[in-house]
């Protein structure tokens, strides 16, 4: 992976295409827990760094909720079942965006799920590295201030 800040003491992570992906190779947020499998490699990244003083957040727009596709409740334990299966230990710091596009300050790219997790955990965006694999990740970190890395880089062994 691309060298991480060392002053770098929060990242938050966006969920979907960053940390799982759907098994049936779609694009959209898994609507059941059969329906998603963790990135490859994700683990073993996410392992390579718990030594750091590091804490975790998990921002993720899910739009399924807002289309009716699912509840705003089984989208929060779906996030819920991710942070277990990855071990982040950040239940709090779990954030989505359950309306549809242009209804909302919160939704990526526009910066509300990331503060709310930076001031949940109470570090500033100077400290704070995003995670994601999409354009309105990288805005929504640029809104805020803080750093950015494409989960590609992330996954890169050096």
């Amino acid at each position: 992976m691309k060298k991480l800040s060392e002053n770098v003491r929060l990242i938050i992570f966006d969920a979907d295409g960053t940390l799982r992906r759907r098994k049936d190779g779609q694009s959209a947020p898994p609507l059941n827990t059969d329906e998603w499998e963790l990135m490859p490699g994700i683990e073993e990244a996410i392992d390579s760094i718990r030594h750091l003083p590091i804490t975790f957040g998990i921002a993720s727009n899910q739009s399924c909720v807002g289309r009716g596709e699912i509840s705003h409740e089984s989208a929060g334990w779906l996030l819920f079942d991710l942070e277990l299966a990855l071990r982040l230990n950040c239940p709090g710091a779990i954030k989505f965006c359950p309306h549809l596009p242009g209804q909302c300050a919160c939704r990526k790219p526009e910066p509300g799920m990331l503060y709310a997790i930076m001031m949940y955990w109470g570090f500033p965006p100077s400290q704070t590295l995003f995670i994601g694999d999409a354009e309105t990740d990288k805005r929504a970190a640029q809104s805020c201030g803080c750093h950015f890395m494409y989960i590609n880089d992330f996954l890169v062994k050096e």
